[in-house]
């Protein structure tokens, strides 16, 4: 009985034993597996937490980059609204590339005065007028006008000073003998759309055998303009006989250079 009381306690004993080992395995797998699952958690935390930071910077990044894309967009519309601005203010200071102003050429019916001895005769006025976006600077015309010598005799001459046109009485002698078959007149500048009326002749078939004949040359600061003009007479008024144009040294055919009116 002893011996059967001794190996009852033995294996009572060793149950324990048994079931306190198996307490403590199952609490470390346990606590084991906690810790598992809260590294995991942690971790999935973590995870969640990095994904969230990099769509922020991903956010950030569209952002910058959508930024970087408006100054860009912002700088080259500022580029291009300085160059036009330069290309401007160059242009105003120059005249403009190909900028070039058109000789006007209006002849009146003919004058016939009421005084006895005095011939009928033409007047036709010569106007330059600047028809381009910009200033034309230091104009300067050259005509020659043989036939407004002829009517001088008879104390007909017609001038043209700045605003000022008109006629008057004058010495037949003094103006005949210094007449200025070429005159010269320093005009300076002239803005864009505004007309210049320069000079005025005059012309009798009357007492002079030839047809009236004009060499208008203008030159500005950056060309030149020679015009070569021969009127007629038809039904009393005149028109032109022959026209002959050179732009900057070349004979062109711009009938848009000269207008007739």
């Amino acid at each position: 009985m002893t011996i059967i009381l001794i190996g009852a306690i033995i294996a009572i004993i060793g149950g324990l034993i048994g079931a306190i080992g198996t307490w403590i395995q199952n609490k470390q797998s346990s606590e084991k597996s906690t810790r598992i699952e809260t590294g995991v958690i942690k971790a999935n935390k973590e995870v969640i937490n990095l994904r969230r930071q990099n769509d922020s910077l991903k956010s950030d990044l569209k952002l910058q980059l959508n930024k970087i894309d408006e100054l860009r967009r912002e700088n080259t519309d500022l580029y291009g609204k300085l160059a036009k601005s330069s290309l401007k203010i160059y242009n105003n200071l120059t005249g403009g590339e190909g900028n070039k102003p058109i000789l006007i050429i209006n002849p009146t019916s003919v004058v016939k005065p009421k005084d006895e001895g005095i011939p009928s005769y033409f007047i036709t006025m010569f106007t330059i007028e600047n028809i381009g976006k910009y200033p034309l600077k230091n104009v300067q015309i050259r005509i020659s006008d043989i036939s407004s010598r002829d009517l001088i005799p008879f104390r007909i001459r017609h001038w043209v000073d700045g605003l000022m046109t008109g006629s008057g009485v004058i010495d037949k002698e003094k103006e005949y003998d210094n007449y200025e078959f070429v005159k010269l007149f320093r005009i300076g500048t002239i803005p864009s759309k505004v007309k210049h009326h320069f000079y005025r002749g005059t012309f009798s078939p009357e007492v002079t055998l030839l047809l009236p004949h004009y060499n208008i040359e203008i030159t500005w600061d950056n060309g030149s303009l020679i015009h070569f003009v021969t009127l007629k007479i038809d039904k009393e008024k005149l028109i032109i006989d022959h026209l002959e144009s050179v732009f900057n040294g070349q004979k062109t055919t711009d009938n848009s250079l000269i207008k007739f009116e």
